[in-house]
């Protein structure tokens, strides 16, 4: 279903990437290019893997390019917490290792809420195995993107 061997190609480009940026202090800008070049893969796996209709077409993609705008907003939290991270993974304390993980699960909260918004509002313009379908190609990306950036963050000590 997913074209998944150039995605996950430049996924990995993208989060291997993203903590060598945020480990070696380069730019921001950066990792914005970075990710609207990853948006426009994702863009084009959900167009390939998600057939609709020209009305659903309609419908769908403003809500999709909704629902990345609001994406990448909660994804610079994971960012500024890498960041974080990064500067105090050699002498990380308690209290600090206990914030960043507080912040963690409110990042992954946000994300659910976001999801579970977006199934509401997809569902008012597709069906529901349409938008099931389309949940199921995000979660496979995600996974990819999620288990690149486990390889490229290494433990605390």
């Amino acid at each position: 279903m997913l074209k998944s061997r150039g995605l996950t190609t430049l996924l990995a480009t993208l989060l291997l990437l993203t903590p060598g940026l945020c480990f070696a202090g380069q730019l921001q800008k950066e990792i914005d290019l970075t990710r609207s070049v990853v948006q426009d893969q994702r863009k084009g796996i959900v167009a390939a893997s998600l057939p609709l209709s020209a009305e659903q077409q309609q419908a769908f993609w403003p809500l999709y390019d909704q629902y990345q705008a609001e994406m990448d907003d909660i994804n610079d939290r994971t960012v500024k917490l890498l960041k974080e991270y990064s500067k105090h993974q050699d002498n990380m304390s308690d209290r600090r290792a206990g914030r960043l993980l507080d912040e963690y699960f409110s990042i992954e909260q946000a994300k659910l809420a976001l999801r579970v918004l977006y199934r509401g509002k997809l569902a008012a313009v597709l069906p529901d195995k349409k938008v099931a379908r389309f949940f199921q190609i995000e979660n496979k990306m995600d996974a990819m993107l999620e288990t690149e950036l486990a390889r490229g963050v290494p433990l605390v000590k």
